[in-house]
């Protein structure tokens, strides 16, 4: 070995160490175990016990573990199964719930409608007190008047149409009518004042003295439109030959009939 201030030396300068001297036992001396050596070996056996204890604990856990292990291992595959059949069962329960849940649906509707028809369904009288039965039979007795009323007044309403209808029919009847006086009168004034235009003509042909003579004896409208109708000059003659009376009636009657129109429009 080197070093600074040691020394190298080679095996062959080793030297043994001296033995220690053995230690001298009299025979006098006995070897006895010490008073607490019993209690020294209790503690020993109990403290081996501890370890052995909590081993086998220890033991029976690991072993625990595998079956539960073991038992998960195994069930697995069936709670794989179990699972999917449970999916398909799902998929197919909406398609046939359908049908349950329609026919429930209808039971509801079923069921809802005595239900609203016992809710608008009057109370039972016997539920009713006094108060209530006088105000529902005046509620009845006003709802009677009320349905009376009307039923008089559609009556009147047909009624008024019926005459309405009735005197619209008249009405157009009294039109024709109306219609037919009126074509009937012109028909008559033509008529008329065609044969006044002939007797026109006639007494102008005559003599003024042979047409008085015979005007004289006319009643006095028909002198008069036959007058009318003649010409001046054959007029002056024909009321000269005339007597002065008739002549005098004549004349004040044509004044007034030219003066009518004249006055009718002035009013």
């Amino acid at each position: 070995m080197t070093g600074a201030g040691r020394t190298s030396a080679s095996p062959a300068d080793w030297k043994p160490l001296p033995k220690p001297p053995p230690i001298m036992m009299s025979a006098a001396m006995p070897l006895k175990p010490p008073a607490d050596a019993s209690s020294f070996l209790n503690r020993l056996r109990r403290g081996r016990l501890l370890p052995l204890a909590m081993i086998a604990c220890s033991g029976l856990l690991v072993v625990k573990i595998s079956a539960i292990v073991s038992q998960a291992v195994t069930s697995a595959p069936l709670l794989i199964a179990d699972a999917v059949a449970a999916e398909q069962a799902a998929e197919v329960s909406p398609a046939a719930g359908e049908p349950a849940k329609t026919e429930a649906a209808d039971n509801k509707t079923e069921a809802a409608a005595p239900a609203a028809d016992d809710a608008n369904a009057p109370a039972s009288p016997e539920f009713l007190s006094r108060s209530e039965m006088d105000l529902l039979q005046d509620l009845s007795d006003r709802r009677q008047k009320l349905e009376a009323r009307s039923q008089e007044l559609d009556t009147r309403e047909r009624l008024l149409m019926a005459t309405e209808q009735r005197i619209d029919r008249k009405i157009e009847r009294l039109k024709s009518l109306e219609s037919n006086i009126k074509a009937l009168v012109k028909t008559h004034d033509e008529q008329a004042e065609a044969q006044l235009q002939n007797l026109v003509k006639i007494y102008e042909a005559m003599k003024p003295k042979d047409a008085a003579r015979i005007l004289e004896k006319l009643d006095l409208a028909v002198l008069l439109d036959v007058i009318e109708r003649m010409k001046q000059k054959k007029v002056a003659e024909v009321l000269a030959q005339m007597n002065q009376a008739t002549a005098t009636e004549v004349t004040t009657e044509l004044a007034l009939r030219r003066q009518l129109p004249f006055n009718g429009d002035n009013s």
